[in-house]
């Protein structure tokens, strides 16, 4: 079997992808900041910085373009890429620099996936379409510089573990493993509080 060379990390509903790697000193915890305890560092040092940072940020106001062009005119579908070196992730908080198409396939790959879905839709639709959107075009790519399909490593936290689990069931050759954190599985006791909250005489409104 194949050893993965990308993981991804999956954020929560609610959450950005700059919450895997934080401090609440830079930019009021809304920069991905370097942080020696964070899940980025550590698999950092695991692979002794042999690890290419990208983040991959879903906008679905972005023309869907089928572009079958050598990948040096690749454009992509529905989402931007920018690639953060691990210099400025350590020096230079938020230091992203967009880049058309993955431009290093030498070392594991780290994509920090992040979701323009703010809906609560118990299917989760939108932000599987999103995910699985960003994943098959970076597979796409990967196949066009190496050869091969790559193999992935899945963490997902909350909501982002199920949106893995839902890629891994359609896509069980490209997934090497998944890992959760806090994903509710067998749902969330809270997912729908609106009933709860008027158990005590409180009503959420739109205003």
């Amino acid at each position: 079997e194949s050893l993965p060379t990308i993981t991804v990390l999956n954020h929560g509903f609610g959450g950005q992808y700059f919450h895997w790697s934080n401090k609440y000193n830079v930019g009021g915890g809304l920069k991905f900041a370097y942080n020696s305890h964070s899940i980025v560092e550590k698999l950092y040092q695991h692979l002794n910085g042999n690890l290419t940072i990208y983040v991959a940020k879903a906008n679905p106001d972005l023309i869907i373009d089928d572009e079958t062009n050598p990948i040096e005119s690749y454009k992509y579908n529905g989402y931007k890429l920018y690639k953060v070196s691990h210099f400025d992730y350590v020096s230079n908080a938020n230091n992203e620099v967009e880049v058309d198409y993955l431009d290093d396939v030498s070392k594991h790959i780290l994509i920090l996936f992040n979701s323009d879905d703010k809906t609560r839709s118990s299917t989760h639709a939108i932000a599987y379409e999103e995910f699985h959107n960003v994943l098959d075009d970076i597979s796409y790519q990967y196949k066009l510089l190496t050869g091969v399909l790559p193999r992935y490593n899945l963490i997902g936290h909350s909501r982002g573990g199920i949106i893995n689990l839902m890629y891994a069931t359609e896509h069980i050759y490209n997934v090497h493993s998944l890992y959760s954190l806090g994903t509710p599985y067998n749902g969330a006791v809270l997912g729908n509080i609106g009933p709860i909250m008027e158990a005590f005489g409180y009503y959420i409104t739109d205003s």
